[in-house]
């Protein structure tokens, strides 16, 4: 069988803390990664995102690269996850959307058991982790360096929903603000 993307892996990883299985893209961009940019929604982003990193690396603007990206199995497009993505990446319920608002398990996920089977797999990599999200991607990635529970070093957030239940990530933003300065 070919690879319709060279140089990429897809594993389905199991998640006690959510309860679900998680589709989990790998592309390896240059030789010898030593750094990982996880994405959300890979469903839909992960082929352009390492073909981006992939043309950045030509006139050497970006370094080599492990692109992990988390998706949903069965899903062949991004609009296939509507439902499920707004339960992981959304920091608060939403009476519209059934099962959202439980980015912090999300988040658990990420850092107790995705990090460290990819510390098995990879080791020169996973312990520094750049995170990319669009949409309500971004709004996860907003909310994870708002909640400062993420294993992170940085961030890339692309049009992030900051608009998700009434602007509540600014609540708490401050909230978590208000916690630091009393502390």
């Amino acid at each position: 069988m070919h690879e319709s993307l060279g140089g990429t892996e897809v594993h389905d990883l199991w998640s006690n803390t959510v309860g679900d299985t998680f589709r989990i893209f790998i592309g390896t961009c240059g030789p010898d990664p030593e750094a990982v940019l996880l994405l959300t929604d890979a469903n839909g982003l992960f082929g352009l995102t390492v073909d981006t990193v992939r043309l950045m690396q030509l006139p050497a603007l970006a370094p080599s690269l492990l692109v992990v990206g988390i998706g949903y199995p069965g899903a062949t497009a991004l609009i296939d996850t509507v439902d499920v993505r707004s339960r992981d990446l959304t920091p608060t319920p939403v009476d519209r959307f059934a099962g959202s608002g439980h980015a912090d398990e999300f988040i658990t996920f990420i850092r107790t058991e995705l990090q460290p089977w990819l510390s098995d797999q990879y080791p020169l990599a996973a312990h520094n982790l750049t995170y990319f999200g669009h949409s309500l991607g971004g709004l996860f990635g907003a909310y994870a360096l708002v909640a400062n529970t993420a294993p992170f070093a940085r961030y890339i957030l692309s049009s992030p929903s900051l608009w998700w239940d009434s602007e509540a990530i600014f609540d708490l933003e401050r909230a978590s603000r208000d916690t630091e300065l009393s502390s």
